[in-house]
């Protein structure tokens, strides 16, 4: 009689088990095609499919919220030239593995999961953890393995600190981390009824040649909403590694946004950013990056968007056109671009590509 009563007991909790994850589940399967064409007249053909199952699974605890995610990356990768030679590549890999808890005063998370701040949209000099490309519909973004925490302060103010353990290159970073060291970071953010502003700093140790180095951040974030959009990101960021010429650099980042009345709703956006190294923070200081983003939704359904970046230094630029569909479970895009490439070496050494490229995305 006992066991079957704990027969029952048990099959109950793995029926509200399944129910539970299945309510939170969600199916994610892509299938991606390009069409690459360059100026010495080579083309070639990319396909690209991914699967990614996504569980998650939420758990009301007294006054907190324990949840936890789980997305597993397997994606298979093949490209064909010209000359019908193939290259394929597989991955197989986590792409998000988190517990989170959650309050009314505060989160914590722990895991493999996603650190993202600042108020930029296409560049970004507080791309500090992650990287995004505008151009990929899917939007997806590598996390890292962290223990974060946010408490939120009277009068909207919050306070987030975080302790990374990394051994690879991320977000703008040129050198990977040492892994003997963990990277410690925190973020103050306030506002009030006319903009909003965060301080943010981070360190941590990386690899040069087989030796460790000390690197220091901090970064600046400001966003306010008048007639027009407007924000502004500065990072400045110190290497002491004796193999660097210019251990000291700077980026500078100014954007704004406005929604013309025409239509179903006309929304541009631009930025302009600067980069700058040299032995001191006094470097001289040049806007030599831009970007322009047009966005304008054809119909509930449909959506239409114009993508372009501009190099001044050596002149490259990129143009997007992007064409969405979604519906209940598909959406559907169709990205056609055209890329100008110098190489900041040799003034001869140009390139001109063009791109198009189709992804289709079903989801439950």
């Amino acid at each position: 009689m006992i066991n079957h009563i704990i027969s029952k007991s048990i099959s109950l909790v793995i029926i509200f088990a399944i129910q539970s994850f299945a309510q939170d589940f969600s199916f994610l399967a892509t299938a991606q095609m390009k069409s690459i064409l360059s100026s010495r007249n080579e083309s070639s053909q990319v396909i690209n499919v991914r699967y990614a199952p996504h569980l998650t699974y939420s758990m009301p605890f007294n006054s907190i919220l324990i949840k936890t995610e789980f997305i597993y990356d397997m994606s298979f990768f093949a490209s064909f030239d010209e000359y019908l030679s193939v290259t394929t590549q597989h991955t197989l890999k986590p792409y998000r593995a988190s517990m989170l808890i959650q309050a009314d005063q505060y989160m914590v998370g722990l895991g493999l999961q996603h650190i993202r701040f600042g108020s930029g949209r296409i560049l970004r000099p507080l791309m500090w953890f992650d990287q995004t490309n505008p151009s990929d519909p899917l939007a997806l973004v590598e996390g890292v393995d962290a223990i974060q925490a946010k408490f939120y302060l009277p009068k909207n103010m919050m306070i987030q600190s975080w302790v990374i353990v990394e051994d690879q290159v991320k977000g703008n970073e040129f050198f990977p981390s040492d892994p003997k060291h963990l990277e410690l970071g925190g973020l103050f953010q306030g506002n009030t009824s006319l903009f909003e502003a965060s301080i943010i700093a981070h360190t941590r140790s990386f690899i040069m040649y087989e030796e460790s180095f000390k690197e220091s951040r901090i970064g600046f974030d400001i966003s306010a909403d008048v007639i027009v959009g407007l924000w502004a990101e500065v990072m400045f960021k110190k290497q002491d590694s004796p193999y660097l010429l210019f251990p000291y650099s700077q980026q500078m980042m100014l954007g704004m946004d406005y929604s013309l009345a025409y239509g179903n709703g006309i929304q541009i956006m631009g930025e302009t950013m600067s980069v700058s190294s040299g032995t001191s923070f006094s470097a001289p200081k040049s806007f030599d990056l831009f970007a322009f983003q047009l966005s304008y939704p054809i119909s509930f359904l449909d959506s239409f968007s114009l993508l372009s970046s501009f190099y001044k230094t050596n002149q490259n630029f990129t143009h997007y056109l992007i064409f969405t569909r979604t519906l209940d479970y598909f959406s559907f895009s169709l990205t056609g671009g055209f890329q100008h490439l110098r190489s900041n070496f040799s003034v001869n050494s140009m390139k001109e590509s063009s791109q198009v490229f189709g992804t289709i995305q079903y989801s439950y």
